[in-house]
C-alpha cells in the first residue's frame, strides 16, 4: 500500500523533531506503507497548487531527497499524476492562518477567519480537493489542531480566543469533507494544546509523539475508509479513536 503526502510540516515535519529521522514518512514505513512525501515546511494553500522551493535548511536537513525539477521546484500535483498511489493525505492552512495572526486582535474571530479563508481561498481549496480527488481514490483532509498554549507559549494570549477560532477552523475543514465526501482527521481535538509533549521544538510543530499518533490515525482511516466521517483521538490515545 502507498500513501503520497501533501501540504505543510504537519506532513513533513522533520526538522522541528527532537528525532528528526523518526518523522511522519518514517512512521508510516513502520506501518508497512510506501510513502512519497511530497509535503513542504512553511506550504500555503498557494504553495501546494503552483509549487514550492524548499529552504536550504530544509533541503540539507531531510535525509531523503525533496522531489523537486531542474529549478528546485515541489509540485505536488504534478508529482501526483506521476505515482501510483492508494491514498492521499492534505494539509494545508496552519501557515495561511500563521502568517496573518498579528492581526487578529484587530478583527473579532469570524472577521480573522473570512479575512484569511477568503472567497478566492475557498475557491483554491476547493480547486485543489477536485484535482487531488481526480487523481486519488482515497484521500484524507487533515484539520489544524491549535498551537501550544501552555506556560512559557508565545501564542499564550490566543487562550482568550481559544473555543471560537477552534469551532471556526473545524467548520471549515467539515465543510469541504462533507461537500467531497472524504474523511477528516481532526487534530484540534488529538493534540492537548496545554501540554508540551504533543509539540516538537516549536509551539506549532508536531512532536514525535503526536507524529507517531498521527500516523496511526491514517492507518486506521485507510483500514476503515468510508467517505466523509469526522476522526480524532483525544490525548492521542488511539485505543480511544472517535468517529462521527
Amino acid at each position: 500500500m502507498s500513501i503520497v503526502l501533501i501540504g505543510d510540516s504537519i506532513l513533513d515535519n522533520f526538522y522541528w523533531l527532537k528525532n528528526p529521522n523518526d518523522d511522519l514518512t518514517a512512521q508510516l514505513q513502520k506501518l508497512k506503507y510506501k510513502t512519497y512525501n511530497f509535503a513542504v515546511d512553511e506550504s500555503k494553500l498557494y504553495d501546494v497548487i503552483f509549487g514550492i522551493q524548499p529552504q536550504k535548511e530544509y533541503i540539507n536537513a531531510r535525509k531523503y531527497p525533496y522531489p523537486t525539477d531542474e529549478k528546485n521546484i515541489v509540485y505536488p500535483l504534478s508529482l501526483l499524476k506521476e505515482i501510483k498511489h492508494d491514498l492521499c493525505v492534505i494539509s494545508v492552512g496552519g501557515n495561511d492562518l500563521r502568517e496573518h495572526l498579528n492581526i487578529i486582535n484587530l478583527f473579532d474571530v469570524n472577521k480573522f477567519i473570512n479575512y484569511v479563508f477568503n472567497e478566492e481561498y475557498v475557491k483554491n481549496y476547493n480547486f485543489l480537493i477536485k484535482n487531488v480527488k481526480l487523481l486519488s481514490n482515497r484521500v484524507i483532509l487533515i484539520c489544524l489542531y491549535f498551537p501550544y498554549i501552555g506556560p512559557g507559549s508565545k501564542y499564550i494570549d490566543l487562550k482568550n480566543v481559544k473555543e471560537e477560532l477552534t469551532k471556526k477552523v473545524r467548520n471549515f475543514y467539515f465543510r469541504l469533507g462533507k461537500k467531497y465526501n472524504i474523511p477528516v482527521l481532526d487534530l484540534s481535538r488529538t493534540f492537548d494544546p496545554l501540554k508540551k509533549k504533543y509539540y516538537g521544538l516549536t509551539e506549532i510543530e508536531p512532536s514525535n509523539f503526536s507524529s507517531k499518533c498521527i500516523s496511526y490515525c491514517i492507518d486506521y482511516i485507510f483500514r476503515n475508509y468510508d467517505g466523509y466521517k469526522i476522526y480524532f483521538a483525544p490525548k492521542c490515545n488511539i485505543n480511544n479513536l472517535v468517529v462521527k
